[in-house]
């Protein structure tokens, strides 16, 4: 099993965006939430999808990403990252990723900021210096919802 952490993600972050690729979320979950969220405790929206690529894990799936003509991520951005982490790597002998053109989607909106959450720890990737802000605590994700 493949264990990365938020500085494995700000790697790939910043080399999905100098490949001109963009987000459209503002939330990416690296490993786990505090219990009393919806998510279940060892949840992963990223790590699950490297191991799911590598060893394909049971009941965990990875979409192919998509962008839209401007390259903003519209679907499988958490398999945009784990794959990008594994072409860095050297993981896998997969060609590199290539998202398909899906088109305009909703949601296509480029944000300035993404946050990468790590336990109850988020952290902010800010989008155009490429640096990665220093863990702040919450205690469930509406108190960081409710951040500015």
């Amino acid at each position: 099993m493949v264990r990365i952490n938020v500085h494995d993600v700000h790697r790939a972050l910043v080399r999905i965006y100098e490949q001109g690729y963009k987000f459209g979320q503002r939330f990416v979950y690296l490993r786990g939430m505090p219990t009393h969220d919806k998510a279940d405790e060892l949840q992963s929206g990223i790590e699950e999808k490297v191991n799911y690529i590598l060893y394909d894990r049971p009941n965990v799936g990875a979409n192919h990403p998509t962008v839209n003509a401007a390259k903003i991520l519209q679907e499988g951005h958490h398999s945009m990252i784990a794959l990008t982490y594994i072409d860095m790597n050297r993981l896998s002998d997969a060609p590199t990723i290539i998202p398909h053109n899906g088109g305009t989607f909703l949601g296509s909106e480029i944000t300035d900021f993404v946050q990468v959450i790590e336990g109850s720890t988020a952290y902010r990737f800010d989008t155009k210096t490429k640096l990665l802000g220093p863990g702040q605590q919450f205690s469930n994700l509406t108190s960081l919802l409710s951040r500015k």
